[in-house]
């Protein structure tokens, strides 16, 4: 095409394939190659630049906003109908409609938010148009700078990044007005360099060969550098802002030293055709790709246990071919707002010309007539995946899918991908109170705000005037994010504990806390190793209605590690009830399922693991696994009556994987015991218990929550509905049950309720 440069074109291309390809997989080491978007943005500033110096800037500034918000309007337009099309199928907390983000969706100055049911998959990437759009308001600003002192700017927003990451990093900085405004405004600092980049290429035109691959060499060792004092969360690049300048700098030297045969390349008759329908489309595909993503993801999950690789090839091409038939669709909508003549596709065949829309449409509909009418899991976001624990997906007893982090098997059952485009998390720095606090807090549910499960939003969920502390926190984080059955304790043990709800009455009562159990069970297993009972590296003894053990290789360490490779029953048909057991016969039908990994040879979290270790403990003492449980671990600390024992079932086994039933008192009063004090296990046992692997946050035992710079801050164990976290640094116990689950969509809502637990707690 006359007029346009290959070299730019292909590395726009390059960049747009990286991005579907991190947001399909969302595999860390793929954020190391290419760094996408400070290439757009590079490739961004030398087009505008070349703009400004044929139009005025207001002129250039209007045509590109114009540009950009047309296609944004139509995607807003469309998810906000599927999101109501959720909320008229489904009439719960998670659908409901996020009429405060409204303002976002029309003028994206801040990131816009769906509804609690999408999990992000259509808001979260917004942050892109965002930044943009920030930028582009913004640039002719940066660009008469840069036309002056081009060399002083770029320090200046180099600069301000590290400033900016370091303060957000250090936690110095509370942003709850607006969450992560630092990190946000960081995106801006740290886009702009490369921005102004694409200004000064503009104008000096091609860099020095030699000059480019020494700054590409010296980017080496600075990244690595980088990675090591300051290790990015979950080992991806875009979680540091530091980080991210390095490796998109080193990157973009390289793109620069080849530039010749990357625009020769990009010439060729057939890059160049598809460099140009990428450059036609770019904005299109990132903005409906990620729905292509998840949407193939869950007609993929349909199909497990797939063989080995079969999963990933079939996610690659749905999202191909999703992305290609939602951009034939609405792609046209990019020519519209530039004002140019629409993008022709091939005459012929004309089933090229079909294919694309007709897939697109069977996909989506097929996905909607199968998922939403008929969910196996009514009570999961139906765009919802798994909580992620850096990198690996925890499950539960109520049956969440977990994914292998490692694999050598034949088989696999596919693991929801990463939910794309979260900010790091990070820890606010509050200093405790210097004021003493009282032995006892009010009961919140004298303060209480409804009577039944509001709707978020609703009069009734709103914080009262007189709400504040604990209660607040409570009263605004329900408002926000309308769970139901919420119950919260919060202790600083050994002074104090509060329990809470936002519900009239709803702070009493007995619950299930699912496989927190496993907490219990860990620790009596412990107990049992350091008397000689039972061998934690030995082969597993016999079981009555279980195939011989001692030949598979399996040991206690990896039941409590989650290492055995067994797989999650919750993953597994539901066998036929008998005359026996559950436990027996669900963990019979887990071994006669297909490993996930050898034992040993990955760790992936199965309740399986824990129905056994119960049976183990059977079987080597002779005594149910209750008497243990209650002899050896509950009665000690002095809590054994506030617990029991909920039935069992071939669906709900309970065992040494859950089914203890307490109040949020009793939960509390376990997690004193044995989070804090590390009774009865002893601090050794409990080093043992809480060795947390930093790839999977699992441990012999517990595991840990909000992996952020500087290592877990929270230890403990999470169930389906319940949760149960210690942070020792600060002394702050915290539990909490949510009816209608903590994962899925949950995830950083709850880690931003439990953040803002601790940061009140300090301050009584």
């Amino acid at each position: 095409m006359p007029g346009r440069d290959g070299f730019l074109d292909a590395i726009r291309a390059v960049a747009v394939i990286r991005v579907v390809t991190w947001h399909t997989y969302g595999w860390a080491p793929i954020t190391w190659v290419v760094a996408a978007v400070p290439a757009m943005f590079f490739v961004s500033g030398h087009l505008l630049a070349r703009s400004f110096e044929r139009r005025s800037p207001r002129v250039v500034v209007a045509d590109r906003l114009r540009r950009l918000l047309i296609p944004y309007w139509l995607f807003g337009l469309v998810a906000w109908s599927v999101m109501a099309a959720a909320r008229q199928l489904e009439h719960t907390p998670e659908t409901a409609l996020p009429w405060g983000s409204l303002i976002w969706w029309v003028l994206p100055f801040n990131d816009p938010h769906g509804s609690v049911w999408e999990a992000g998959w259509l808001a979260q990437p917004l942050w892109y148009v965002r930044c943009l759009l920030w930028l582009l308001v913004l640039s002719p600003l940066l660009y008469r700078a840069a036309r002056r002192a081009p060399r002083l700017l770029i320090a200046v927003l180099v600069a301000a990044t590290l400033a900016l990451e370091i303060v957000y990093r250090n936690g110095t900085w509370r942003d709850e007005a607006v969450p992560n405004a630092l990190w946000r405004v960081g995106d801006i600092s740290l886009y702009a360099v490369f921005l102004v980049l694409g200004f000064v290429h503009s104008r000096s035109g091609e860099v020095a060969r030699g000059r480019a691959f020494t700054a590409a060499l010296l980017a080496v060792p600075l990244a690595l550098g980088v990675a090591l004092v300051a290790r990015p969360q979950d080992g991806i690049v875009n979680n540091s802002h530091i980080l991210h300048l390095v490796v998109g700098g080193g990157w973009l030297a390289v793109a620069l030293a080849l530039r010749a045969p990357i625009a020769r390349l990009a010439s060729t008759r057939g890059a160049s055709a598809v460099v140009r329908g990428i450059g036609r489309r770019s904005l299109s595909i990132y903005l409906w790709h990620t729905a292509a993503v998840i949407t193939t993801w869950h007609l993929v999950a349909r199909l497990a246990p797939l063989p080995r690789g079969v999963y990933s090839v079939l996610l690659g091409l749905g999202t191909v071919a999703g992305t290609l038939a939602l951009v034939a669709v609405v792609g046209h909508v990019e020519d519209l707002a530039a004002r140019r003549a629409p993008m022709a596709l091939p005459r012929r065949p004309v089933l090229v010309r079909a294919t694309a829309p007709v897939l697109g449409i069977a996909l989506f509909a097929l996905a909607a007539g199968v998922l939403l009418p008929d969910t196996a899991e009514p009570d999961r976001p139906f765009l919802a995946a798994p909580l992620t624990l850096a990198g690996t997906f925890a499950a539960s007893t109520s049956g969440a899918s977990s994914a292998a982090t490692t694999a050598s098997t034949s088989a696999e059952s596919p693991a929801s991908p990463r939910i794309p485009s979260r900010a790091p998390r990070v820890r606010v720095a509050e200093p405790q109170a210097a004021a003493t606090v009282s032995s006892t807090l009010p009961d919140a549910s004298t303060s209480a705000v409804a009577a039944d499960d509001p709707e978020p939003g609703s009069d009734a969920a709103s914080p009262s005037a007189e709400a504040d502390g604990l209660q607040g926190v409570l009263n605004r984080w329900q408002s926000s994010y309308g769970s139901s059955g919420l119950v919260v304790g919060v202790s600083r043990p050994g002074s104090w504990e509060w329990i809470g709800s936002p519900y009239d009455g709803g702070a009493g009562g007995s619950f299930d806390i699912e496989s927190v159990t496993k907490t219990v069970t860990a620790a009596a297993a412990w107990l049992l190793v350091a008397d000689g009972v039972l061998d934690v590296e030995g082969p597993l003894p016999a079981i009555d209605g279980l195939p011989e053990l001692a030949a598979r290789g399996l040991t206690l360490r990896q039941l409590l590690e989650h290492r055995s490779g067994i797989p999650d029953y919750h993953n597994l048909e539901s066998p036929e009830s008998l005359d026996e057991q559950p436990a027996v016969t669900v963990v019979r039908n887990a071994l006669a399922a297909d490993s996930v990994f050898a034992p040993g040879g990955g760790q992936d979290y199965s309740s399986t693991n824990y129905l056994l270790v119960g049976l183990v403990i059977e079987a080597r003492t002779g005594r149910p696994l209750d008497d243990v449980l209650w002899g050896r671990v509950l009665d000690p600390v002095g809590v054994g009556a506030m617990f029991s024992r909920a039935g069992s079932s071939i669906y709900w086994p309970g065992g040494g994987a859950g089914g203890l039933i307490t109040d949020m008192s009793g939960m509390l009063a376990w997690g004193s015991a044995l989070l804090r004090d590390h009774q009865p296990v002893g601090e050794a046992t409990w080093t043992r218990m809480s060795q947390l692997d930093p790839n999977t946050a699992l441990g012999a035992g517990a595991m840990g929550l909000c992996p952020c710079q500087g290592g877990f801050f929270w230890v403990g164990h999470t169930g389906g509905t319940t949760a149960l976290f210690y942070d020792r640094s600060d002394n702050v116990l915290i539990a909490l049950r949510i009816a209608n689950g903590i994962w899925g969509a949950f995830e950083d809502p709850f880690v931003e309720l439990v953040e803002s637990l601790r940061i009140t707690a300090l301050r009584l």
